[in-house]
Order: C-alpha cells, then structure tokens, then sequence
C-alpha cells in the first residue's frame, strides 16, 4: 500500500508498505492485544495516516464492533468523549496531546467501559500518564506505540505499569522490527548514551515512491542483518537505551528549536510547565521574528477544570526549580486547547503563529531580553 507521512516534520512523502509487513504486524497484534466479540473499537483518525489502519483492520478481523467516528472528531476532545459513552467504546487511540485535551475536559473520564487506551504518534511524558491514569477505569491498561509511517504503523509496544516513575519507554520491538540505537556514523552506541534509533527488520518499507534521492538518504543498508540486501530506516527520533535495556524517546532531531546559538528541546519545557497542579496541558514553539524583532520562545497553557492561572511570579519560580534560564518561555498564554494538525499532534507551527501577536506583559519570565542575558544572570544568581 502506499501512504503519505503526517508531514510534521517538513512536506508529506509517499511511503510505499508491502503487505508482507502489513500481515505480520496485523498478526503480532491479535496476539499481544487481542480483541473479542465485546468489544467496540472507535476509529477516529483520519484514513490518511497509517495509525487509521489497525483501527479499520483490528475489529473486523477479530469480530469486535467498529465504530466510524464522523469526519475532525479527532481534533475535538467533547465528541469522543460523547461517541465512547453512547458506543461503549472498549478500544480508543490517541496522541498524548489528545489524551491530555480528553482528561482535562473530562471526556476521557465519561468512556467508562475503557479497558485498553494506546498512545502513540508523540512523547508520553509523566503528566499525561497521570492525567490518563486518573481518568480511566482502575483496570484498563495503558499502551504506549511507537513507530514512524516508515515502518508499517508501528515498531514497537509499551504496556505502562501503574507505578511508572517517568517518561513512558518505547517498549519492545513488534513483530519483523529490530530497534537500534546508533550514532552520526552509523555505529552503535551503549547504554545512557543519545543517539538516533535506526530500525530494522521486515517491518521496513521499501522507500518513497518516485524519490530515489530520498529513500537512499533514509533508508540505509542494515549492518545488523543476516539477510542480504537488507535496510534499516533512520527514523531522527532522538533515543537513549538505559542500564535496563528500556529506550527512552528524547525528540526529534530535526524537531529542536534552535534560538541564540543553543538548541532547544521543547518537550522539556512542556514537561516542566505540566508539572505545576493547575496546567493540563502545555505547548512550546518558537515565536516567529516580526518588525524586526528576534525571535522568541513561547509557550500555551490549558488550565485543569477548577484552576486559576498561576501568577507570573509563582510560575517563573516554578520553572526555575525545573529549567535553566535559558530555557524560561518569553511569553506564557492560556487557551481553551491547543492547536492539533491534520493527524492529531500538536502543532507547533500555529501554536508559534498565534503567540506571535501577544504582548510580554503576559509572560511569566524573568524581564530579560534574549537568552545571553538570561545566562549570564542564572550565572550571577548562582554565583551569589
């Protein structure tokens, strides 16, 4: 089959899968996640990313319910909440920006007959297992996919304890997926050190339709391979591997902001910033320069049900118990939710384009203009 990536980072390409790779995944998960006649899957994402696929194909071929749910349902929290609860939806998958739209809204808590909600396409950090914890029934387990279009919907699986101190790992490789972790060279690197996850196997798919130039730039031959002529794919997700053998995810390679010289991970503010007890969700992206201004770093909160916005005071000490200086958003708003691209993500280019119009006077910084100043007093600050 042929699928276009969720163009997050950067133009669509055509992904051609053979069905080879189809079946086997199909196959690993009737048997690690099967499903029964009692079950009611809602499928939801857009036909036009592959996460869509095991939505259409897990409930037909297990004899479960399949519920189609209407055409943007997936950028709007309320309507799933409403289509589980009418549906008694067992099965739903979701980003974890949409997980965390689903709990703070209280839709996540309304689909009652959960028992299994995966989580896949961005980082599962700490505070939106949280919020997903609290929200589904005490026994529907929490799964964790990872895998790029790339790769035949998914690569690898994470069932979450109930006790996870952390970030989610990416879990174990699926079915005809090996998962390494290499550097800039292409060599393997060991355990708590960074590197980009390259991943192999019969999972692969055979390249970019009609791009040559970019498939020989993306998918590698697999020096890990027993069979002839195999590849890997470089994926420019940012892993480490632990001493316990479990990858964590660290971003994009290609996703980070780049500002004053430095390179930002944005995720590392969003966690900080969802740590406090009054923010559900958060989104950082970098402002756009305009009338000659440099550019920013900014940052969008959605507030919990019940909870007033927290000072500018208390929120710069909150985050200057988390982050260096460097990394303190120019400008904090609230809204009602966050920016969702086509396939359910955040996106973090509108997220940029609508902070862009806001005054300073709304940050919770530190008064400091750019990223040399603010280094230079965390310095100070430290040194007194």
């Amino acid at each position: 089959y042929l699928l276009f990536t969720s163009g997050s980072t950067g133009t669509p390409k055509p992904v051609a899968v053979p069905h080879r790779a189809l079946a086997m995944h199909m196959a690993w998960m009737g048997r690690r996640y099967p499903l029964g006649p009692d079950d009611v899957v809602l499928q939801k994402t857009p036909a036009g990313f592959d996460a869509s696929i095991w939505e259409f194909l897990a409930p037909l071929m297990a004899g479960a319910r399949l519920v189609l749910a209407p055409a943007g349902s997936h950028r709007d929290p309320e309507m799933i909440g409403r289509l589980c609860a009418d549906h008694g939806a067992t099965i739903l998958q979701a980003t974890p920006t949409l997980i965390d739209a689903l709990a703070a809204s209280g839709a996540l808590a309304r689909a009652s007959r959960l028992r299994r909600l995966f989580a896949g396409g961005e980082i599962l950090g700490p505070a939106t297992i949280a919020a997903a914890r609290a929200a589904l029934p005490a026994d529907a387990a929490l799964i964790n996919l990872y895998g790029p279009t790339e790769c035949c919907i998914d690569a690898s699986a994470a069932d979450i304890p109930a006790d996870l101190q952390g970030a989610a790992p990416l879990g174990d490789p699926v079915d005809g997926a090996s998962l390494q972790v290499i550097d800039a060279a292409g060599d393997p690197v060991g355990p708590g050190v960074a590197g980009e996850l390259a991943i192999g196997g019969l999972a692969v798919g055979r390249g970019y339709h009609g791009d040559p130039v970019r498939t020989a730039l993306a998918f590698r031959p697999d020096p890990e391979a027993e069979m002839p002529g195999a590849r890997r794919y470089l994926t420019g997700d940012r892993v480490r591997r632990t001493e316990r053998d479990a990858l964590l995810a660290l971003g994009r390679i290609d996703g980070q902001i780049k500002l004053g010289g430095r390179r930002i991970e944005p995720g590392e503010i969003e966690a900080a910033l969802m740590a406090h007890p009054a923010i559900a969700q958060a989104g950082a992206a970098l402002l756009p320069a305009t009338d000659g201004a440099a550019p920013r770093l900014g940052a969008c909160i959605v507030l919990r049900p019940g909870h007033p916005a927290p000072a500018s005071d208390e929120l710069r000490r909150h985050l200057a118990a988390r982050l260096p200086a460097v990394l303190h958003p120019a400008i904090v708003t609230t809204a009602d939710r966050l920016p969702l691209s086509r396939s359910g993500k955040l996106d973090r280019r509108a997220l940029g384009q609508a902070m862009a119009g806001e005054a300073p006077a709304t940050a919770a910084r530190a008064r400091l203009d750019g990223p040399l100043q603010a280094e230079i007093a965390a310095i100070w600050a430290e040194v007194l």
